[in-house]
C-alpha cells in the first residue's frame, strides 16, 4: 500500500508545476502506475474556460483514473457537472485536487465508480471520503443479463416467468406484445385524437375570449384535440433517461422494456430506424445516434424539460435518440410460432439469445380425470417424445408451464383445462396434418380418439375418455 507522504509529495509537485510543464504530471502518472498497477490521466486547469477542452482531452485517453488539478479560482462544481452531462463511462476514479493557498493540499472531491483498493486506501489512509460517481455508473453490476435479450423455447417453458423474476423488483417496467398488426406507430407513438376538458372560448374582434356562465365562472367543454400519444418504446426511453439522473440514494435504476412474442410481429417494420440504436458500446450506450422526427422530438423535449441540466442537451431536446445503459430491452419468442415473421440476420445479431429448455419444475402437478390422478411431468415426457418422433422437431413440444392449476395453492390440473388447452393444442396445432401417435388409440382397439370424443353433449369434459387416453399414453412403451 502506498504511503500518504508519497502521494502528497507527488501531488504537491504537480500543484507547483507550471501549466506547460508535463514532466511533473508524468511523475504522478508513473507513481500511480507503480502503486496501483493502473493507468491515469492528469490535467492542470487554471481557469473555468479550460474545463470543456481539458475534460474532452483527458477522457479521450480512456484511462481508469483521471486527476484534475484545479487552481483555487476554478469552479469545482462545474467540473463534475460537465463530466456527468457528457456521460463519460468506463471510469473508475475522478479526482479534483486544489490548493487553497492557506493549508496547502486540499482533496476537494473524490468520485469512485466501483469499490477498489484505491478507494479503500484514500478513505483509510488519507481520510478522503469516496463517493459514488453515478454519472458513469451502469446497473450491470446488479443485472448479469444483456441489454438486448431474447429468451426462446417451446411454449410453456417459463420464458416470461424468468424475465418477470428479474424485473419485478424494479418499478415502471414497460410491457408490450407484438402481433401481426404491430407497426412503428404502435411501438413508438403517433398523433391521435384525444379528449380534453378545456375552457370554452369564442373569437371576439379577432381575439380569443372565454365563455362565462351566469355565475361569472368560465364554462368548460370536452374537445377533441390531436396529441402525440407515446407507446411502449417511447415510454421506456423517456423513463430510462429520467432515471439516468441519480435519485436521493445516488443510484441509477434500470428501466426495462419487455416485449412478449417478439416474432409475432414484423420486427423490421416495427423498429424501423430504431434498429440502429440496438448497437451498444461497451458501456451500454447506443454506438450510433439517430435523429428523431419532429413529433417525437417535441414529446421527448417536453418530458425531459425538468431534468435537462442532468443529461446531454441533444438528448433532452429530443434532437437525437440514443439508448442509455440503464435501458434493457428483453423479449420472449415462442419457437412454435417462429414462422410468423422470420427475423433477418442483421436484426438477430443485435440481440443475445437465451434458450429455455423443457425441464421438470418440481411442482409435482397432477392431471385429474374421473377421480384418477396422472403425473403432469410423466405426461409431458411421453407426449414430447411423440411430438418429436412425428414432427422431427422440438419446436411444438410442451413446457412444464403450458398448463397449470387454477391457483397457487392447488397442484391439480382439472380435466376441463387439460382438454380445452392441452388436447386442443395437440389436435389442432401439433398433429393436425399428421396421423395421431399410437398412444391415442382407444382401449377397445377401434381406432383412435377424436377430439370431439372428449366432450359430453352439454359441452363438459368427458372425463372417462380423458382417463382412458392418459392411461393408454402413460402405459405405452416409449422406446
Amino acid at each position: 500500500m502506498a504511503e500518504k507522504s508519497s502521494f502528497e509529495t507527488a501531488i504537491s509537485c504537480l500543484l507547483a508545476a507550471s501549466p506547460k510543464n508535463s514532466s511533473k504530471a508524468d511523475k504522478v502518472k508513473s507513481w500511480i502506475h507503480e502503486s496501483f498497477a493502473t493507468q491515469a490521466s492528469v490535467s492542470r486547469i487554471t481557469e473555468d474556460k479550460q474545463l470543456g477542452n481539458r475534460i474532452t482531452e483527458q477522457f479521450a485517453h480512456k484511462d481508469p483514473i483521471v486527476i484534475f488539478v484545479l487552481e483555487p479560482g476554478v469552479n469545482r462544481k462545474s467540473l463534475f457537472e460537465k463530466i456527468n452531462q457528457r456521460l463519460y463511462v468506463g471510469l473508475n476514479t475522478v479526482m479534483a485536487i486544489g490548493n487553497n493557498g492557506a493549508s496547502g493540499l486540499t482533496y476537494e472531491k473524490l468520485f469512485i465508480k466501483t469499490p477498489s483498493a484505491f478507494s479503500a486506501w484514500c478513505e483509510n489512509d488519507l481520510g478522503v471520503k469516496a463517493e459514488l460517481f453515478t454519472g458513469s455508473e451502469t446497473p450491470e453490476s446488479t443485472i448479469s443479463k444483456s441489454f438486448q435479450l431474447i429468451t426462446y423455447g417451446a411454449p410453456g417453458t417459463g420464458k416470461s416467468y424468468g424475465i418477470e423474476e428479474v424485473v419485478k423488483v424494479y418499478a415502471d417496467t414497460v410491457r408490450t406484445t407484438f402481433h401481426p398488426d404491430s407497426d412503428y406507430a404502435t411501438f413508438v407513438g403517433c398523433y391521435k385524437p384525444t379528449m380534453k376538458h378545456e375552457k370554452k372560448t369564442y373569437i371576439l374582434e379577432g381575439k380569443e375570449a372565454e365563455v362565462k356562465g351566469e355565475d361569472g365562472n368560465p364554462v368548460f367543454e370536452d374537445r377533441i384535440v390531436y396529441d402525440f400519444v407515446p407507446q411502449a418504446f417511447t415510454k421506456a426511453y423517456v423513463r430510462a433517461w429520467r432515471k439516468m439522473v441519480p435519485g436521493a440514494d445516488g443510484k441509477i435504476a434500470p428501466q426495462f422494456l419487455v416485449i412478449e412474442e417478439i416474432n409475432r410481429g414484423n420486427c423490421a417494420q416495427i423498429f424501423g430506424d430504431l434498429f440502429q440504436l440496438l448497437d451498444r458500446d461497451g458501456a451500454g450506450y447506443s454506438k450510433y445516434a439517430i435523429e428523431a422526427d419532429s413529433d417525437l422530438a417535441k414529446h421527448i423535449a417536453k418530458e425531459l424539460a425538468d431534468i435537462s441540466s442532468g443529461i446531454p442537451s441533444d438528448i433532452s431536446s429530443g434532437k437525437i435518440l440514443k439508448l442509455p445503459p440503464n435501458l434493457y430491452i428483453w423479449a420472449t419468442m415462442n419457437t412454435s410460432d417462429q414462422s410468423l415473421f422470420p427475423m433477418d440476420s442483421a436484426f438477430k445479431r443485435r440481440w443475445e439469445w437465451e434458450y429455455i429448455p423443457i425441464k421438470d419444475a418440481g411442482k409435482d402437478w397432477k392431471i385429474v380425470a374421473d377421480g384418477v390422478e396422472f403425473k403432469w411431468w410423466d405426461f409431458i415426457k411421453v407426449i414430447n417424445k411423440y411430438i418429436f418422433d412425428t414432427l422431427k422437431s422440438e419446436d411444438k413440444q410442451l413446457g412444464y408451464f403450458f398448463a397449470r392449476p387454477d391457483d397457487d395453492v392447488s397442484d391439480k390440473i382439472v380435466a376441463s383445462k387439460f382438454v380445452n388447452k392441452v388436447l386442443f393444442y395437440l389436435y389442432n396445432d401439433v398433429f393436425k396434418d399428421y396421423d395421431l401417435p399410437k398412444g391415442f388409440a382407444k382401449p377397445d382397439g377401434k381406432g383412435k380418439f377424436t377430439f370431439g370424443e372428449f366432450f359430453l353433449a352439454d359441452g363438459k369434459p368427458n372425463e372417462p375418455a380423458v382417463k382412458e387416453l392418459l392411461t393408454g399414453l402413460l402405459a405405452q412403451p416409449q422406446s
